[in-house]
């Protein structure tokens, strides 16, 4: 049995300019896996800076990771 985790909700609105088509993979995977977008983007970089060449590129350059 997995336990619930609660989700971390704290979070700060950003001003960012994206790509038309990177707008669109985030609303259709939203809105297939019934996410809102800002989840999806959340759950992209979460995954992603878990993969170790990310992890040695932030490395690189004296970036800190909590």
């Amino acid at each position: 049995m997995q336990f619930i985790k609660p989700k971390n909700n704290i979070a700060d609105k950003v001003d960012w300019l994206i790509s038309e088509q990177v707008r669109e993979i985030v609303k259709n995977y939203a809105e297939y896996y019934e996410y809102s977008e800002s989840e999806v983007v959340d759950m992209f970089f979460k995954t992603f800076s878990k993969m170790k060449s990310f992890l040695n590129g932030l490395m690189a350059f004296g970036t800190i990771i909590e």
